[in-house]
């Protein structure tokens, strides 16, 4: 689902090294982010949009955390994480955790 989805949104799915291109940046301090309850997102000024057709609303949508849907995939984890009976790292369920209390923090 997200693949189609970003391929609406972002033209050319293929277009993921100008994202890739900030991971580096972030890497080598030349690039900034803005905290998120899902992990730190790109600042628009930092992203290479050059020669991309993105509208506004688009930008909004690609960078909207939606707490319900996110939340729908944690429910999904938990499900997988329940075939392994017990055998998942407690690093690995901690972090699950925390991202649901981060989005639980979020307004409705």
């Amino acid at each position: 689902m997200i693949h189609g989805f970003l391929g609406n949104i972002w033209p050319v799915f293929g277009e993921n090294s100008r994202f890739l291109a900030w991971v580096v940046d972030r890497l080598e301090n030349e690039a900034e982010g803005i905290d998120s309850p899902v992990g730190i997102l790109p600042i628009r000024k930092d992203l290479p949009l050059a020669g991309l057709e993105i509208s506004e609303a688009d930008l909004e949508a690609l960078f909207d955390v939606d707490k319900s849907s996110w939340l729908a995939e944690c429910d999904l984890t938990d499900e997988y994480f329940s075939q392994f009976d017990g055998r998942v790292p407690p690093e690995l369920q901690a972090e699950l955790t925390d991202l649901k209390s981060r989005l639980n923090s979020l307004p409705a």
